[in-house]
């Protein structure tokens, strides 16, 4: 794990955005799963066009060939892991076949790259490469069934983070080839073209964020990568709430989060609490606009485990709070 020493000093992101990606209720119908051993395996929404199925994907903690097979059992649909996905964010070489060298990169399009662009913070030109996407999703804990021979869920349901991306350049897409035909903002895929076809020229917005080598405020870190782990302070669903919507999260983001119309907040101590309503995607919180919360940000960054997490033996108990009501939300 990384530490505050030799960072503290580093320059902040200038926004922070958890950004929703993965597998959801609302797309694809499924959690991402947590594994054996709290790990956490994110993985992409259905999309089409792409050429990439779920049974071509690839994982470091799990048997290849086995994440079809699982996605086929949580869903009860034999065929589901025959479905394409859209991968994105990008962030591992390994996870398919490369025909083409790996870029790391995220796509965004249509109201959520609109929100980005217009949300009180500035156009995507005005960017400073600094801004920190935290990457979160829906995640249960799947167990096997031996009587029954397939994976199923069980416990609670969580909003987790699950990787990160700090904003290197950002690429607008107007044109088709244009270098990225290996990603589905790029293609583009059948979600992303259909969104964009039905803007005017002038209002079309898809793009593509690729990361800096270092992140700024710890230069020791890539500035892309995954979560291996359930961690506590990946975690973004209130430990104590009955929904996976009800979020805690540190004090210095009471009522400075954008997306969240009028959710009603509450501060307790080192904590806020707001339900996150609706389905939106890019939830932003203006750094260099509140620099009275810049030493409780560092503080909170330097928590996070950016390095891989020691391993530990499958089925020990996490330290992550596991008290949100199973079967809801």
């Amino acid at each position: 794990m990384t530490s505050a020493v030799g960072a503290a000093q580093k320059p902040l992101p200038r926004r922070i955005i958890l950004s929703r990606k993965g597998l959801d209720s609302k797309a694809g119908g499924l959690a991402s799963p947590i594994l054996a051993g709290d790990k956490l395996l994110s993985l992409p929404i259905p999309d089409c066009g792409t050429g990439i199925c779920y049974n071509d994907l690839k994982s470091s903690v799990l048997p290849h060939g086995t994440i079809g097979k699982m996605l086929n059992d949580l869903s009860g649909d034999p065929h589901f892991s025959e479905r394409e996905v859209h991968l994105d964010p990008d962030l591992q070489e390994h996870v398919i076949e490369r025909k083409y060298p790996f870029r790391a990169a995220f796509g965004q399009c249509g109201s959520e790259q609109s929100h980005l662009d217009n949300a009180k913070y500035g156009a995507v030109s005005d960017i400073d490469n600094t801004d920190l996407f935290l990457f979160f999703g829906y995640f249960r804990s799947v167990d096997y069934d031996k009587a029954n021979n397939r994976q199923r869920y069980e416990g609670e349901r969580l909003h987790v983070i699950h990787s990160w991306m700090q904003v290197g350049n950002v690429h607008r897409i107007y044109s088709y080839p244009n270098g990225w035909s290996s990603h589905p903002h790029g293609a583009p895929s059948f979600l992303v073209r259909t969104d964009q076809q039905r803007r005017k020229p002038q209002n079309r917005n898809n793009t593509i964020y690729t990361p800096r080598e270092r992140l700024t405020f710890n230069p020791g870190i890539p500035g892309h990568g995954v979560f291996s782990s359930l961690h506590p302070v990946l975690q973004i669903t209130d430990p104590d709430g009955r929904y996976r919507t009800e979020w805690r999260l540190p004090a210095f983001f009471y009522e400075k989060l954008s997306h969240l119309g009028k959710a009603e907040w509450r501060q307790d101590g080192s904590h806020c609490y707001v339900t996150q309503r609706g389905y939106g995607q890019e939830f932003i919180f203006n750094s260099f606009g509140h620099p009275e919360t810049h030493a409780q940000v560092r503080d909170w960054l330097a928590g996070f485990p950016f390095c891989a997490l020691a391993e530990r033996p499958a089925g020990r108990a996490t330290t992550v709070a596991r008290r949100v009501g199973a079967g809801k939300g």
